[in-house]
């Protein structure tokens, strides 16, 4: 077996006529010149050099795509800056395999996030994936589009995002306002009328940021939610090439797979998150005295803030019951949105204080679980994270609350 001191060696000895005959050797010339036999041994050392050489660097070309999104990973997530040890980075294979490639991965308690890519592919399919997911089938209504779909433990099947993008375009990108089936601007919560990114303008920047020409390589990540993942389990991907059918209306009629890109199972991130309880837990009432919330904490992670929240009206505002009488169902949704606007006023005023950086406002809970007697409402960070060794103070409710004057605070 050639080890490093003998690479070293049989480069560094070589001259000019061995390097010619190394030439000779590997383009299995049907003449060799007498003086091969003199020196053959070595001429064939230096020859599986410059071969084995070669085929390091093509199998690197393959692979740089995916040391670069590594890195992009790396450097988006602040990885060392801010110690964030939800996140895990999986070891590139050594030769280019086709199939789907995990890169790396975040466990953000309930939600998972994965970032992988998928080679080969046609840049003709990614084409064809992209306008399935941002076209809406507008320039051809109801034609067939071909797509990626991941299943999970094969059961549930998840539509991947293509990585890279932060969806910043400029102004000439963007297409007129959205309308309405009956020609209505539609608008956004601050009054400004919506409008989207033109499809060819989506098109380009996710090719130029997602996908590699030479590699035939196209990156991804997408979300598993819930499920075994939270028990830090192994889980099964199988990624798949499948072809969208709709009906006359645009619904999807059905997804069938025309051929398997790869599978893989992944390891999951250890989830590793600060838990804060308060001194005393704060309870909040609306003015109506008829929805009562009580806070007794959050679970801060490096990219991840639960809220954590009890009420004595939760097992009425989750429950389902298929035998409500269509009055009883409008009573909950009534009381379910009156619970939800005291929610929004506690929980869109939330700071978090560092001592290393500006405060971090929180814009909400996106989701919420309730679990054994306790809500627990989701904060994701979209582009950044934080440090949890350097978090000073919680301000909610009208009050500041210490890290240090916190129970279990590590």
């Amino acid at each position: 077996m050639l080890d490093g001191f003998m690479l070293l060696k049989a480069i560094g000895s070589a001259d000019e006529n061995d390097i010619k005959d190394c030439a000779d050797f590997l383009e299995f010339t049907a003449e060799t010149p007498a003086r091969h036999s003199r020196h053959l041994g070595r001429v064939f050392l230096i020859a599986a050099v410059i071969a084995a050489f070669l085929a390091v660097t093509a199998s690197a070309i393959g692979l740089s795509v995916y040391f670069k999104q590594q890195e992009k990973l790396r450097n988006d997530y602040h990885v060392e800056e801010n110690q964030v040890a939800n996140y895990k980075e999986y070891p590139v294979p050594e030769t280019a395999t086709d199939g789907l490639t995990i890169l790396s991965c975040i466990n953000d308690g309930e939600f998972y996030r994965v970032y992988a890519a998928i080679s080969p592919i046609s840049r003709e399919e990614v084409g064809e994936y992209l306008e399935y997911l941002f076209s809406n089938n507008e320039a051809e209504p109801n034609k067939p589009l071909k797509n990626i779909s991941i299943s999970v433990n094969g059961e549930e099947w998840i539509s991947p995002m293509p990585y890279g993008s932060d969806w910043n375009f400029p102004p000439e990108d963007f297409r007129g306002p959205e309308r309405d089936s009956h020609g209505n601007i539609l608008y956004d919560p601050n009054g400004e009328p919506i409008r989207r990114p033109k499809p060819e303008a989506i098109y380009r920047k996710y090719f130029n940021e997602a996908y590699d020409e030479e590699s035939q390589a196209f990156s991804i990540d997408f979300m598993i939610y819930d499920g075994p993942i939270t028990t830090e389990k192994p889980v099964a991907l199988k990624a798949c090439l499948c072809e969208a059918k709709y009906n006359e209306d645009g619904s999807i009629k059905s997804n069938e797979v025309v051929r398997e890109l790869g599978s893989t199972v992944v390891e999951p991130a250890r989830y590793k998150p600060l838990t804060l309880y308060f001194p005393e837990p704060l309870e909040v009432t609306n003015e109506d005295g008829d929805v009562h919330l009580i806070y007794d904490g959050m679970e801060i992670s490096t990219t991840t803030i639960y809220l954590l929240m009890r009420s004595p009206e939760a097992d009425y505002v989750y429950k389902y019951d298929p035998n409500m009488s269509g009055e009883e169902l409008t009573e909950q949704a009534e009381y379910r949105e009156r619970w939800q606007d005291l929610r929004w006023d506690i929980d869109t005023n939330i700071t978090i204080n560092f001592t290393d950086r500006e405060p971090l406002y929180l814009n909400g809970a996106e989701a919420s679980q309730y679990v054994d007697g306790v809500v627990r409402g989701v904060c994701l960070f979209e582009d950044i994270t934080i440090n949890v060794n350097n978090v000073e103070s919680v301000s909610i409710g009208g009050q500041t609350i210490k890290v240090s004057d916190c129970r279990n605070s590590k």
